[in-house]
């Protein structure tokens, strides 16, 4: 094995928590690359609950009083069907 290939391979070796760290940083940007993105379809006329349940993005339930803001969890993309 070429002598500067060992002489990296040594300083990993010797940085185990930095090893790990980059390793963990990777796995958790290659998951959130994957991870399919939430869809909130919407039907004209059609009540809220019944978007809720088609929809793959988390929504809170409606609220028969007041004025609130009811947005999605996270960013989703709009479905809309008529």
């Amino acid at each position: 094995m070429n002598l500067t290939i060992k002489g990296h391979l040594n300083k990993i070796k010797n940085r185990p928590t930095l090893t790990t760290l980059v390793l963990l940083a990777l796995m958790f940007w290659l998951w959130k690359l994957i991870q399919p993105t939430p869809v909130i379809k919407l039907y004209i006329g059609e009540p809220w609950e019944e978007m809720r349940k088609k929809s793959t993005a988390e929504i809170n339930a409606a609220i028969e009083e007041g004025s609130y803001d009811n947005a999605p969890k996270l960013a989703s993309a709009l479905e809309f069907n008529d």
